[in-house]
């Protein structure tokens, strides 16, 4: 039997709108990012990805050599940039429950984040956006 992804997207500016796309799991394994980007209602996608840790020059660049040139990227802080006290959880070992010294570090975020995500996905324009990370 295949698998089957869903895909929800409901638009802000149209309250009552809702699109249901629905793609198989070989499509989504094979295809990814450029099945997603191909879809006519979906012109940005959210990386959580980069509050868990940093990303390369080279991984946005490959994230923009799927997409068409007018997608959007909008991407989560990093977590050690922007969680103020350690969670008290396993994950976090020795740190759990810790003050965070490189809370709100600039210089980490830049060169973290920032920089590689111009660096690799800008080329063709302005395409990313930075948000706050959810707040638990």
């Amino acid at each position: 039997m295949k698998k089957l992804l869903f895909i929800r997207y409901l638009s802000l500016a149209l309250p009552t709108v809702s699109v249901l796309l629905v793609v198989s799991a070989p499509t989504l394994a094979r295809a990814g990012l450029r099945a997603y980007a191909a879809h006519p209602l979906f012109e940005c996608v959210g990386l959580d990805r980069t509050f868990y840790g940093p990303m390369t020059r080279e991984a946005f660049a490959g994230m923009a050599a799927q997409v068409p040139p007018s997608f959007r990227f909008v991407m989560k802080g990093l977590e050690s940039s922007t969680v103020a006290v350690f969670p008290k959880h396993p994950r976090y070992g020795a740190e759990a429950g810790q003050p965070n010294p490189r809370f709100l570090d600039a210089r980490a975020v830049s060169e973290e984040l920032v920089r590689p995500a111009i660096d690799g996905l800008c080329s063709i324009g302005d395409r990313v956006g930075f948000g706050p990370p959810s707040v638990p």
